[in-house]
């Protein structure tokens, strides 16, 4: 896992980014650093415990890399292709997804809370014990994907598709739906209420 400290400025409760004393937000040349992992990304297959909150990454392919333990809160990502990709145990709560690719990837353990994702695809993968709670998502597809034991809770769903998906125990709680479709779905597997036991 990352082991980051915190970032030096004052009153910062952020990690610092891997190889700063300050997170990307408080670095002296943010463009710089952000433009070092950009290209450590493109030459690496995989890329393990490090930690670069408030990322920006904007019109990039990025293809069947591995991302393990790694630390993205509150990132930016726009027209930007993870297709293949395989995140493990990764951080990227609070983050916001516009345009991007993410069909075929496998995510396990992963975080999403709180982040948007706008035009976003997902088909064919399997995201598995992964947490969306919290998400918006809008004009997003889940097609052809397994989601089992992911957790939806408190999400804001317009206009998202989760056709011919497997749903077993993925939670829906206290969701808001607006056209979101299951068709083909197991979603009599999924949660959508809690029972009141006295």
């Amino acid at each position: 896992m990352f082991s980051n400290p915190i970032c030096s400025e004052p009153g910062c409760t952020s990690f610092s980014a891997t190889g700063l004393d300050t997170c990307l937000i408080h670095s002296k040349n943010r463009q710089t650093a952000n433009d070092a992992f950009m290209k450590q990304l493109q030459q690496e297959e995989e890329i393990k415990d490090i930690s670069y909150s408030s990322l920006l990454m904007e019109s990039g392919s990025y293809k069947n890399k591995t991302f393990t333990t790694c630390n993205f809160s509150e990132s930016s990502f726009k027209d930007v292709d993870f297709s293949g990709c395989r995140f493990r145990l990764c951080f990227l709560p609070f983050s916001r997804f516009e345009n991007c690719t993410l069909v075929g990837t496998n995510i396990i353990y992963t975080v999403f809370s709180g982040s948007t994702f706008i035009n976003c695809d997902f088909s064919e993968s399997d995201i598995v014990h992964t947490n969306f709670i919290g998400i918006l998502a809008e004009g997003t597809c889940f097609n052809d994907s397994d989601l089992y034991y992911s957790t939806f809770t408190n999400a804001a769903l317009n206009q998202v598709t989760f056709i011919d998906c497997n749903l077993k125990k993925a939670d829906f709680y206290a969701s808001r739906r607006d056209q979101v479709n299951f068709k083909y779905s197991n979603y009599e597997e999924a949660i959508f209420n809690r029972e009141h036991i006295l």
